[in-house]
């Protein structure tokens, strides 16, 4: 179980580099107003998926617990 909590832990962390070591790069070909664009599309497909998740759990716990 160590071993994969390492191996989570190594991935994440290189996900979080990636993108990090990828900025310079995305600020030499896309203007102000694209990286913008792109942070409003990110900023709105998570509050989506938050939503949409905790919709799902409360709809999934309602119906288990209703009586039929």
């Amino acid at each position: 179980m160590l071993k994969n909590n390492i191996l989570y832990i190594i991935m994440n962390l290189f996900e979080k580099g990636a993108g990090f070591l990828l900025l310079p790069l995305y600020s030499a070909y896309l203007s102000p107003a694209d990286i913008g664009v792109i942070s409003l599309m990110s900023l709105l497909i998570t509050m989506v998926s938050t939503f949409s998740s905790s919709i799902a759990t409360t709809t999934i716990t309602r119906f288990y617990y209703s009586p039929d």
